[in-house]
């Protein structure tokens, strides 16, 4: 059944719309639609349906910008923690070269002209900014950039770490994604280890984000990659990224002492309260039973077009055809307008119309995440009210623009 633009923007409520309606990326009307919606928060989750859709990118330039107005402090990303650190010293203090940064990351995710775009307006706002807005990674799946920076920390100190220049010069696998041999896996427990005790004390309170408090970090990341290696059941592994990337956030946050607040860039399902297709505590649930409300999650879903993603023959573009009518696509499609805001939070309690939907379970487009395999079914069941905060719809997908890969 479909429905009128009258009966979803204003018939449903007479005072907070379920349906508001945009229609570019950068829309004013978005924007302060937003701003209203997080005044309350102080982690803001910023999803995306797949890992590489022009839209997400888009809207996501838009409303981090927002969130840097609004006096948020910290960017953090679903990328390996020392891969942000290399993103972070060009964003705060113009080091390094910011084509070379993006064409060199290991993310396929990060090396599109629209997130060097981001890093280029983050670093042009901290030019003049009183305290820089900063980026930060969440991951502990890849280490190769952690151990380099290590290495010129212990170098700077005249510090030794035996077991780091063993793992550096004899190519021990890095990326938690690989085979790890038991020798592999010992390594890493026994660099935590030395590390621990290598590693200067620390007496007094350090600036945000500095080499000591950094380091520190890294130390916790490097039992946490050890701690993931070492599983051998896949399923405690994607249980453990939740639970470890959850505690790298709250370290970031914590940098930021009592009045922080921080934005989350993560695929929908970490950023979600409850995550539809995984059986487990994901990002979102840790966050959303810490800070209640105050963690805000939003999630991003479409109808049609493409994406890319890893499939049989490596990394293509896939094609989604219009999906076949059900009860939301028909809702968001009588708006008329290529984009959709859905205020789900505000709509809970309420049970006219539309928002009595909000706790029943309906169809959505399938999230994608690294890999896409066609024969999955392309829609998936959620109920909103359990999900997401606030979810973005976009009518149409496209892939964005891509930067070669330089190893």
């Amino acid at each position: 059944m479909l429905f009128s633009i009258g009966l979803l923007t204003t018939g449903l409520s007479q005072d907070t719309p379920l349906l508001i309606p945009f229609s570019t990326t950068d829309d004013v009307d978005l924007k302060r639609s937003f701003s209203e919606r997080i005044q309350s928060a102080t982690i803001v989750g910023l999803g995306e349906s797949t890992h590489y859709t022009k839209e997400c990118y888009d809207l996501k330039f838009t409303l981090i910008q927002q969130l840097i107005e609004e006096g948020f402090n910290a960017l953090v990303l679903e990328v390996d923690f020392g891969q942000a650190l290399l993103w972070n010293r060009y964003v705060t203090y113009n080091e390094g070269n910011l084509d070379s940064l993006i064409a060199s990351s290991g993310w396929f995710t990060y090396r599109t002209e629209e997130f060097k775009r981001l890093l280029k307006s983050i670093h042009d706002y901290n030019l003049t900014a009183e305290e820089p807005f900063q980026l930060a990674g969440m991951e502990m799946t890849a280490i190769n950039h952690n151990l380099t920076w290590m290495q010129s920390f212990l170098d700077e100190l005249g510090l030794k770490s035996a077991v780091l220049d063993s793992i550096l010069h004899h190519e021990v696998p890095s990326i938690a994604f690989y085979n790890h041999s038991s020798a592999d896996r010992k390594a890493y427990w026994s660099l935590f280890l030395e590390l621990e005790d290598l590693l200067p004390k620390r007496t007094v309170a350090s600036a945000k984000l500095s080499s000591l408090g950094v380091a520190y970090r890294m130390l916790e990341i490097f039992r946490q990659y050890a701690t993931y290696v070492s599983q051998d059941d896949f399923s405690l592994k994607v249980e453990l990224r939740d639970q470890f990337s959850s505690r790298n956030v709250l370290w970031v946050l914590d940098e930021f002492g009592i009045d922080g607040r921080i934005v989350l860039w993560a695929h929908n399902g970490h950023v979600a309260r409850n995550a539809p297709m995984s059986n487990y505590a994901v990002l979102g649930t840790h966050l959303s039973r810490w800070f209640g409300d105050a963690y805000y999650s939003v999630g991003f879903t479409f109808n049609k077009g493409t994406f890319g993603s890893f499939g049989p023959d490596g990394f293509e573009n896939f094609a989604i055809s219009e999906r076949d009518t059900s009860f939301w696509t028909n809702a968001f499609i009588a708006t008329e307008r290529p984009f959709l805001l859905v205020d789900v939070r505000s709509n809970l309690n309420k049970t006219s119309g539309l928002r009595s939907d909000l706790r029943n379970e309906h169809t959505i487009r399938t999230d994608a995440g690294e890999s896409f395999n066609a024969d999955v079914p392309t829609t998936m069941s959620l109920v909103l009210g359990d999900t997401y905060d606030a979810l973005i719809y976009f009518n149409t997908s496209h892939t964005p623009t891509s930067v070669p890969w330089k190893n």
